[in-house]
């Protein structure tokens, strides 16, 4: 018909195209007009970084397995270590804790960003004093543990409020954006192995420590900037 353009093959609607890993920037710049490119950010920082690089995924990484040789200096037993890394891996477990503390008792009217400045802090001094020697005692190590962990389970958990808030908005590319959180987490591991084992043969147990210090400080760039949207 006459002023109809195209041709009887072309669709009156135009779809989206799908985009997969095999076109990773166009797959990127997709998740990002979705999900902002802050969101993408801070899930870089705080799941890529902190928790698969520097905490291997959890309870091992920069943070967890160096601990082992630290016992090991210290001339604990095989069984007495199991039991003091179980104490300091105890903040996995009070992640409920730390998500209703957040909600119930919010800090000048935020509820996340206050947490992940306090913690993170605790947590860089935790690791300087592994790092520089500082902790000497099993008491000591433990305890600094407890505090490094503790940052990498509560600003866990307080992502995965967000996370799930920002997926149910954009549901459509919810299976993309956990594909992005999750093969961030496990490169991160990877690249942690791989790191790990040089670092310490050259360098002994505690300079991993002195590492991820600074490290975990990069998640107060997304903390202070907002990008949790509070």
């Amino acid at each position: 018909e006459a002023g109809r353009s195209g041709n009887e093959t072309s669709p009156l609607i135009e779809k989206p195209r799908e985009v997969s890993l095999l076109h990773p920037v166009q797959w990127l710049r997709t998740l990002s007009q979705s999900y902002t490119w802050k969101l993408l950010a801070m899930v870089a920082c705080t799941n890529h970084l902190l928790k698969g690089f520097v905490a291997g995924g959890g309870d091992e990484g920069l943070i967890g397995k160096p601990a082992e040789f630290l016992f090991g200096e210290l001339g604990v037993s095989a069984g007495r270590l199991q039991a003091l890394k179980a104490v300091a891996i105890i903040p996995f477990a009070l992640k409920p804790l730390v998500a209703l503390l957040s909600d119930a008792f919010p800090i000048a009217g935020y509820h996340k960003l206050p947490y992940v400045v306090i913690f993170t802090i605790l947590s860089f001094g935790a690791l300087m004093t592994l790092g520089l020697g500082l902790a000497v005692s099993e008491a000591a190590v433990v305890t600094a543990l407890f505090l490094a962990f503790l940052q990498v389970a509560s600003i866990d958990v307080l992502m995965a409020a967000k996370s799930s808030e920002e997926v149910k908005k954009h549901a459509k590319l919810g299976p993309d954006f956990m594909t992005y959180t999750w093969l961030g987490i496990n490169v991160g591991q990877v690249l942690s192995v791989l790191f790990l084992g040089p670092v310490v043969a050259t360098l002994g147990a505690r300079a991993p420590y002195c590492c991820a210090a600074p490290l975990v400080l990069v998640v107060l760039w997304p903390a202070l900037g907002n990008f949790m949207g509070e």
